[in-house]
């Protein structure tokens, strides 16, 4: 009879863990592949530029633009199901290098630059629906910081001879607009499919040459990433 009383318990265990894989005090590890997709630039690398503090004037740079290509990155998650409805997320996501190209008439496509991002966003989410149902809809809303680095400007295509430079781009926070849907594949496996807009707007620093002219030209064009970012992820709860 105890024999039996376990079984019957342990079963319901079991079912229970099934049914609520979602459900308050849940944690979900993650991992997957995400694409960044940059849906601005910079409309000149001239702007603002300087020489000894003074304006420059007949910036060779002038309406020089650049667009920012797509990336394929590797990202991991960890979620915690405050609620049955309302959860937390980390999202971490491994560095990616991105091209930069001109957008200029005379250099339409040419490959100018690249440049290696990262970032970490952290989110709220809420689940729609209840927590036994294996396709669920949510919502979510957080705050990233990327982070930039190997920036690389290749000034050849724009001023005809290869130069030092230096160029940089400032690490930047920004909101996360977050939608998407995650479907439970048994017991303990989910996978997920979601979309995040991701509006950045930052600043880079560039030293440029100046015809006839020994000095370095300072210039700090604004750069608009507005990122989205569609991640597909395969998850385990815990």
């Amino acid at each position: 009879m105890k024999f039996k009383q376990f079984m019957v318990a342990a079963t319901l265990s079991v079912c229970a863990t099934v049914t609520h894989a979602q459900s308050a005090g849940s944690f979900i590890l993650g991992g997957g592949w995400a694409y960044f997709m940059p849906q601005g630039g910079s409309h000149s690398l001239g702007n603002n530029a300087t020489l000894d503090g003074l304006p420059v004037e007949n910036n060779p740079w002038d309406g020089e633009g650049v667009k920012l290509t797509n990336s394929h990155v590797l990202s991991l998650s960890g979620t915690y199901f405050i609620t049955d409805h309302l959860a937390t997320e980390l999202v971490l996501n491994m560095p990616s290098r991105i091209y930069l190209q001109a957008t200029s008439e005379h250099q339409e496509g040419e490959r100018v630059g690249s440049l290696q991002h990262k970032s970490m966003a952290f989110l709220l989410k809420y689940y729609f629906l209840e927590a036994d149902q294996k396709l669920r809809p949510y919502l979510g809303l957080g705050i990233s910081r990327t982070l930039f680095s190997k920036e690389k400007l290749e000034t050849e295509p724009f001023v005809g001879e290869k130069i030092e430079n230096s160029f940089s781009i400032k690490n930047q926070w920004e909101p996360v607009f977050n939608a998407g849907l995650s479907y439970r594949l048994s017991q303990r496996w989910l996978a997920g499919l979601s979309v995040s807009y991701m509006p950045l707007r930052t600043k880079a620093r560039l030293r440029i040459p100046l015809a006839d002219s020994t000095a370095d030209v300072t210039t700090e064009p604004s750069i608009k990433l507005n990122s989205v970012i569609p991640y597909l992820t395969i998850g385990f709860c815990f």
